[in-house]
């Protein structure tokens, strides 16, 4: 249920933005990673979601430049 994990993650106002990848994968866009952290393991469990892996996308200064300047 990545669908309805990522509606519940924008409605609680965790991430700014959120896409599947593939079927059972998430993209997710977050202005505060350690909320994001606190929050999706109880949103997961209350839908039955397992999460398997957390990890970040940016992984170099290029990446995160750019995220900044498309803000």
């Amino acid at each position: 249920a990545p669908r309805e994990l990522a509606g519940d993650l924008l409605h609680a106002g965790v991430v700014v933005g959120a896409r599947v990848d593939g079927d059972d994968a998430l993209v997710l866009d977050t202005d505060d990673a350690r909320r994001l952290g606190r929050a999706i393991a109880p949103l997961a469990r209350a839908r039955g979601v397992s999460v398997l892996e957390v990890r970040p996308v940016d992984e170099d200064l290029e990446d995160v430049f750019r995220y900044l300047v498309e803000r």
